[in-house]
C-alpha cells in the first residue's frame, strides 16, 4: 500500500482518521467511535453522544474524555487541510458539566499558522452558542522523515 501524501479533504468530507485511536478509531470498539467533517477552510465538526461507560461523577462526561474530544477536532482541523501534526500543547477551559445521554456538538478551527506551528481553538456544546468545554491548542506539523510509519493506519472516509 502506497504512504498518502495528502490528507486534505473538501469541505464536507469526511477526515481520515486512524482505525484503532480511541477517539476516531471506527475499529477501536472501546473507543468513542466519532466521525469528523471537514467543514470550510480551517474547521472541523462532529457529533457524538458518548455512553456512560465514560463517566466521570453520575451523569457526566469524565472531564479527560471531554479533553480528549476537543484535541481530536483541533487536530482534524489541521489534517483535514493536509497537515499531519502532533499535539504540542492544550488548554481546557470547562465551563458548564457535560451531561450524558444527549447528543453533543465539537468544533475545532485553525486560528493561526506560525512555520510548523498550527494555532487553534475547540469548542464542545450541546446548544449552538453555549459551550460547555473550550480549549486552545498548538499542533506541530510532523518532521517529513518521521511521516511514513505515523500513517501507515490511516484511512479516508
Amino acid at each position: 500500500m502506497a504512504t498518502p501524501r495528502s490528507f486534505e479533504v473538501p469541505p464536507g468530507e469526511e477526515i481520515v482518521s486512524d482505525s484503532r485511536c480511541f477517539v476516531c478509531g471506527l475499529a477501536n470498539q472501546h473507543g468513542l467511535q466519532v466521525r469528523f467533517f471537514r467543514e470550510g477552510d480551517r474547521k472541523a465538526r462532529a457529533t457524538c453522544e458518548p455512553h456512560d461507560t465514560f463517566m466521570g461523577y453520575h451523569g457526566l462526561l469524565h472531564g479527560g474524555v471531554a479533553a480528549a474530544l476537543l484535541d481530536e477536532v483541533m487536530i482534524k482541523a489541521v489534517l483535514a487541510a493536509g497537515k499531519l501534526v502532533v499535539t504540542g500543547r492544550m488548554n481546557i477551559q470547562y465551563k458548564k458539566p457535560v451531561p450524558l445521554g444527549s447528543v453533543l456538538f465539537l468544533e475545532g478551527v485553525v486560528v493561526n499558522r506560525k512555520g510548523r506551528l498550527h494555532l487553534t481553538e475547540g469548542v464542545l456544546f450541546r446548544e449552538k452558542g453555549v459551550p460547555l468545554v473550550t480549549a486552545s491548542g498548538t499542533y506541530v506539523e510532523v518532521p517529513e522523515g518521521d511521516r511514513d510509519r505515523m500513517i501507515m493506519s490511516l484511512r479516508s472516509g
